[in-house]
């Protein structure tokens, strides 16, 4: 978990990371913020919670079509 900044304490560690500049704390904060910009933004489902929920939105639609 990354600590909580402002927008203006992140930007001020942003700027000394461009310059080379900043800690080896901020180094490894930035780096663990890039390393998250990659992770899916959604966890995915495990399959069988996966069928199920495409059971659950399958049937819900055949209902609605059908009223």
């Amino acid at each position: 978990m990354l600590p909580m900044l402002t927008l203006a304490e992140f930007a001020a560690v942003l700027q000394r990371y461009a310059e080379g500049t900043c800690t080896a704390a901020e180094l490894g904060l930035v780096n663990r913020w890039l390393a998250q910009l990659e992770e899916p933004t959604a966890p995915e489902l495990p399959s069988e919670e996966l069928a199920h929920v495409r059971l659950t939105l399958w049937q819900r639609i055949e209902k609605d079509t059908r009223e």
